[in-house]
């Protein structure tokens, strides 16, 4: 886009969605039981009764702040966000211009595949505290900053999809996803050094944070 005007950058940018609204997940069964990790998968875990209920609250509260706006989800293909999405979207009218998508790039942080749990929170409280929370890849899994290119790829295609799609033009984005994705993915949008990154604590289940499109077609941070 480099060959383009500042005008028609700027023209691109104002027919970005209004708002992108990232979504963390419903409670799940193992933020209630860290034990299910050592025979679930991951990717596996349920919502437990009480993610139901805030999952249908987060619908409502979703259907007050967007109105019959059009609106496009972008959800982590795992269990516990694809419940949290479908119930979500039982709060929402019906409106004409709705999509979703899956996006493999919205999974959780890989701890490593099954956990001990002893094992994990002495990794949890000591080694990875004095190595750096952004830097520690753990054993068979990833690092903070293994995440965040992956958050660096899914903005280039979700700008990509919003500049030039022939389609449906959304004003509303939903990503609904984990905690520590969507403090990546504002890192990697408002360019946070880590530092600061280290700073900001995961959102609570259901917790919204929304991005709000300028006049200038940029994006600012209305609520963490």
């Amino acid at each position: 886009m480099n060959h383009l005007s500042l005008c028609q950058r700027m023209y691109i940018r104002s027919r970005r969605p209004f708002r992108i609204i990232l979504m963390r997940h419903a409670e799940s069964e193992g933020n209630v039981d860290k034990c299910v990790y050592s025979s679930t998968p991951d990717h596996a875990l349920k919502i437990t009764e009480r993610g139901k209920r805030q999952a249908t609250l987060a619908g409502r509260e979703l259907q007050k702040l967007i109105g019959d706006e059009s609106v496009y989800f972008i959800v982590s293909p795992y269990t516990r966000t694809r419940m949290t999405y479908k119930i979500v979207k039982e709060g929402l009218e019906q409106r004409q211009h709705f999509a979703m998508k899956e996006d493999p790039r919205l999974r959780e942080l890989d701890f490593g595949n099954f956990q001990d749990l002893e094992t994990m929170q002495e990794t949890m409280e000591k080694t990875r505290s004095a190595y750096g929370r952004f830097w520690f890849r753990f054993m068979n899994g990833e690092s903070c900053s293994d995440v965040y290119d992956r958050a660096t790829a899914f903005w280039e295609s979700v700008f990509r999809s919003m500049d030039h799609s022939p389609g449906t033009r959304f004003q509303n984005y939903v990503i609904i996803t984990h905690g520590l994705m969507m403090r990546l993915i504002l890192m990697r949008y408002f360019q946070w050094k880590v530092e600061f990154f280290e700073r900001v604590w995961n959102p609570s289940n259901c917790e919204t944070w929304i991005m709000e499109r300028d006049e200038r077609g940029s994006y600012r941070l209305l609520l963490l």
